[in-house]
């Protein structure tokens, strides 16, 4: 039997002891709906983040058969604690500049969608999905991010950031190149990496928030450290 999405759905229901029907409550959906994902039908990108935290697996093991190698929690969001945490609206990329509250229809963005976290980050916190491999090994390019503007940032932080020039966010690692220039690093060589002089930097990038939490990383400490 071919290993695909649909194969490992129903492997993973199996392994968990749940029926379709207990898959499809978790999620929101009808058991006719995993039936159908499980027979080969396609599964809708906004359902999969809700679709991996019901199995306990990870997006990259569902999406691309690739297991997870950690020996602990498999994930913040995935595996989370549905009690704790919070519900916090994800956006496309390029939505991350409406960081405040009332500039979200009901808390949410144009797609309507929220994940839950496994902390409770400051209400302007919020999720986004990678779209590309730029940041990998680190992050996958299926991967949901949660970024908070409440949280300071440091050399070697991965942070959104809009750049104002070019009229786009990015997702990039956050650099000091030598004295003079601040670099938006990606970590993957074959994507676009930004420089700027200090003064290009103060007036041309605006940090969104940094990086607290992932689909495939753990929960980063609240308590952050200066090395």
């Amino acid at each position: 039997m071919a290993d695909t999405i649909h194969t490992r759905i129903k492997a993973r229901r199996l392994e968990l002891g749940l029926t379709q029907k207990e898959v499809g409550e978790k999620i929101g959906i009808t058991n006719s709906a995993v039936q159908q994902w499980e027979k080969g039908g396609n599964v809708a990108a906004d359902h999969m983040p809700k679709l991996a935290m019901a199995l306990k697996t990870t997006l990259d093991y569902l999406v691309r058969g690739v297991p997870d190698q950690s020996n602990s929690a498999i994930s913040s969001i995935i595996d989370v604690d549905m009690s704790s945490g919070a519900e916090i609206p994800l956006l496309p990329l390029d939505e991350l500049m409406n960081l405040s509250s009332d500039k979200l229809v009901g808390n949410k963005g144009s797609w309507g969608k929220t994940v839950h976290t496994a902390h409770q980050w400051s209400k302007r916190a919020r999720a986004f999905a990678m779209q590309d491999a730029s940041m990998e090994p680190k992050f996958s390019e299926t991967d949901i991010i949660v970024i908070d503007p409440a949280e300071n940032y440091e050399p070697g932080e991965c942070v959104a950031a809009h750049i104002k020039s070019l009229r786009i966010t990015v997702f990039r690692q956050f650099r000091y190149d030598g004295a003079d220039h601040c670099v938006l690093a990606a970590i993957n060589d074959h994507y676009r990496s930004y420089k700027f002089t200090h003064a290009e930097w103060k007036a041309d990038v605006e940090i969104l928030g940094p990086w607290v939490e992932s689909t495939r990383t753990n929960l980063r400490s609240p308590k952050r450290h200066t090395s």
